[in-house]
């Protein structure tokens, strides 16, 4: 399998836009990379992490299965969160919110959906995406002006307040990007409030542009 392959496979399991890289489809779904990167500081190449996994627990295969598939895993994880850190180029705003990947990967309620997905990749119904890929002439917010990000729609939009508030209050605290993740994967039930305010957002945000975008084509 190549890392074209994989992406492909990986944007149906994170029910992702096509656009996002593998780098972040990667993160997101918890799969262990299977290219192989050259590092530009130091121009050494980070090998295929899973051949490199699957050669440990083959190696130490005498030894209990169990302990060393969790020593082959945790070794992945230590190399990945390396090449996470290096990263300078794509998966940005993924890295923002997911800076810790061993979190993320151990947390046993996470799960992927089409609206957590646009959130944490960055590509979905936000307008500086659109017109990043020439869809929309404009990045502006069509409820305040701003420019419409996924971190402008989750946690400023005054749009939203009311959706936010109400999460907050369950949670106990308010959310930033840098504590959005780190406050879902301390439980399923943190998860699944901070989930469902993500869906509801994104779903009647998505309704609303349609909305916006079937209007400007009959002024037009």
């Amino acid at each position: 399998m190549t890392v074209k392959t994989q992406r492909k496979m990986l944007l149906r399991v994170a029910s992702a836009y096509k656009t996002v890289s593998a780098v972040a489809l990667q993160i997101i779904t918890g799969t262990i990379p299977i290219n192989s990167i050259q590092t530009k500081r130091k121009m050494k190449t980070l090998g295929n992490l899973l051949v490199k996994e699957r050669a440990y627990a083959h190696y130490h295969r005498q030894e209990d299965t169990r302990e060393v598939k969790e020593r082959a895993r945790d070794n992945s994880l230590i190399a990945w969160q390396q090449r996470w850190e290096i990263e300078t180029l794509k998966a940005q705003w993924t890295k923002r919110l997911i800076p810790n990947i061993t979190q993320w990967i151990k947390c046993e309620h996470r799960t992927a959906n089409y609206h957590l997905t646009q959130v944490i990749s960055g590509h979905g119904s936000f307008r500086s995406f659109a017109k990043r890929i020439k869809k929309d002439a404009s990045d502006e917010c069509m409820y305040c002006g701003e420019e419409d990000t996924a971190e402008h729609t989750i946690f400023k939009c005054s749009r939203w307040r009311e959706n936010r508030d109400s999460a907050y209050q369950e949670l106990g605290r308010e959310l930033t990007p840098e504590t959005l993740v780190m406050t879902m994967i301390t439980s399923d039930t943190a998860w699944k409030t901070t989930s469902n305010m993500i869906k509801t957002i994104m779903s009647a945000k998505e309704k609303e542009e349609m909305t916006r975008q079937e209007r400007e084509r009959r002024e037009n």
